[in-house]
């Protein structure tokens, strides 16, 4: 009887088939017992959230790599700390996004009624540019694989991005209610399709932005790094480490 159901095996492979009979009917009052369908159910929020993060961190891996790009940096961060970044970013974006909605939505509060109604959507959105602002202000600061900036030479740039995708919002807003016929083109796709393309040209407004952070630290000699002034050539970044040259001249002049 012991040879018979397995009970001397010492691996899975010298399990006979009777053996194997014994452990699939096991397998299935346990997994009836376990409920494991409810517990799967449970799970796969959880997963299908932690994929999504995984897919949104990307997007922000693609930003960081421009905004190295931006300021004339080589990223040697490992690709572990680079995805940790991503990932941080992401989850402070979610927590951006929720506080913009809180505040739009204490704005348009059926509770207020007729001027403070005006003065509270104006107050509204002008904290919702603030709060965008300094959102663009963190990522064009810690992004870059380099000695951070101060906040005020990064804060330029971000208001820059957030006026321009702003301008750049209505004009593709308009442009797709008048002309564009992506529902005809793509169908039930077309939402996504224009949802697609207003990512795009938010990017490149941001990165534009980070191009003007860039491009302001070496019209200066003095240091605009985080921190106690340092001389040039030891401030750990590039733009901060260049001194700008006049329209006549080469792009960055590298500090000897």
């Amino acid at each position: 009887m012991t040879t018979e159901r397995g009970r001397d095996a010492t691996s899975p492979a010298e399990l006979p088939p009777s053996g194997w009979k014994d452990i699939a009917l096991r397998v299935k009052d346990e997994f009836l017992e376990d409920h494991v369908t409810l517990t799967a159910a449970g799970v796969a929020p959880v997963v299908g959230i932690a994929v999504a993060l995984w897919t949104a961190s990307s997007g922000f891996a693609h930003l960081i790599e421009a905004l190295n790009i931006a300021y004339d940096e080589t990223d040697g961060r490992t690709f572990v700390k680079k995805r940790a970044l991503a990932l941080a970013m992401t989850l402070g974006a979610l927590v951006l996004t929720a506080a913009v909605g809180a505040v739009l939505t204490l704005a348009g509060s059926s509770a207020i009624t007729g001027v403070a109604s005006i003065g509270a959507q104006i107050v509204g959105w002008l904290a919702v540019a603030a709060l965008i602002t300094f959102g663009l202000t963190a990522l064009y600061r810690y992004g870059p694989d380099r000695d951070e900036p101060k906040w005020r030479w990064a804060s330029w740039g971000a208001g820059l991005a957030v006026v321009s995708a702003v301008i750049v919002s209505i004009g593709f807003s308009l442009y797709v209610a008048n002309f564009a016929s992506y529902n005809e083109t793509y169908g039930s796709l077309g939402a996504i399709v224009v949802t697609l393309m207003w990512l795009y040209l938010v990017a490149i407004v941001v990165i534009v932005g980070a191009e003007l952070n860039a491009e302001m630290e070496p019209q200066t000699l003095r240091d605009s790094t985080r921190g106690h002034a340092k001389p040039m050539g030891r401030r750990g970044a590039h733009v901060a480490d260049s001194v700008g040259p006049s329209s006549s001249q080469d792009r960055h002049d590298p500090a000897p």
